[in-house]
């Protein structure tokens, strides 16, 4: 199993957000605001994009396709190295035997008969302003960046047919909610996962019902959960809860064009 067994157009289009695509595929992006291109996930000769652009980027290079990188003639730095979980689900892990599932099972008792479960929210637009308000509770520069790729993807690519949804409400007022790609072989990537952070524990809820749900559709799966985003934290409840079988390492890059002065250089994180 690789990175690239989890790599869609879909899951690329919310990387690129609202900046221009490369291509139909969305292997990269051109930011709108900013002379940058951005190369995502995988190794690709830029030489005749360096006079062109001020800065080169690779995103969410896995270390398979860095290496490649390394072996070329290319000055780079790398931004960030963050890693990426994928979980796998079987029979076993929802009996939620073990002090290591406590939490789960704890969350579990207290929300089941408090939570309406729906395929479908009643309109997106909930959605969105849900995330806005998990955004002002995180109170963190990282997630207020994420959630602007997922705001653009609700607001043009979201479709309840193409995903699989959950959607959590507490008396008709939506309290949380997941997002799921189904792909190949039993591979499911999670798009999105937010929930009101006033309920203590949700979070683990959410993740419990919705992974039980695939598990009861489709049988055992694999399940790409994202990144942790350098954040302790969040490292720390991925680590913590569920069943990891893989872990994927992932590089931010910035190419040194040396055409330009370094000070010329923009060092941001993508």
């Amino acid at each position: 199993m690789t990175y690239d067994d989890f790599n869609s157009v879909q899951f690329r289009k919310i990387k690129c957000k609202n900046n221009t695509p490369l291509d139909d595929e969305y292997g990269g992006f051109i930011m709108n605001k900013k002379n940058v291109l951005t190369i995502l996930e995988k190794y690709k000769d830029v030489s005749e994009y360096l006079p062109k652009y001020d800065e080169i980027r690779f995103g969410y290079l896995p270390e398979s396709e860095f290496d490649i990188l390394k072996k070329t003639d290319f000055s780079y730095r790398k931004n960030r190295h963050r890693k990426t979980y994928i979980y796998y689900f079987d029979e076993e892990y929802f009996k939620l035997y073990g002090k290591k599932y406590r939490n789960v099972r704890n969350a579990v008792n207290k929300y089941t008969d408090k939570i309406t479960i729906k395929s479908k929210c009643n309109d997106v637009s909930e959605v969105i302003d849900l995330m806005k308000l998990w955004k002002k509770q995180r109170k963190d520069r990282y997630y207020m960046f994420i959630t602007s790729g997922e705001e653009y993807f609700l607001n043009t690519f979201y479709n309840d047919n193409d995903f699989i949804s959950r959607f959590y409400y507490d008396n008709d007022v939506l309290i949380g909610y997941s997002i799921y790609e189904r792909l190949e072989n039993g591979l499911f990537n999670s798009f999105f996962r937010k929930c009101n952070l006033e309920y203590s524990h949700l979070s683990e809820f959410i993740d419990f019902k919705s992974f039980e749900y695939v598990y009861k559709q489709y049988g055992n799966f694999y399940l790409n959960i994202g990144d942790d985003g350098g954040d302790k934290k969040l490292k720390d409840y991925k680590n913590a809860n569920f069943n990891i079988a893989h872990v994927f390492d992932l590089y931010d890059i910035v190419l040194v064009n040396k055409t330009k002065k370094k000070k010329d250089i923009v060092k941001q994180i993508i």
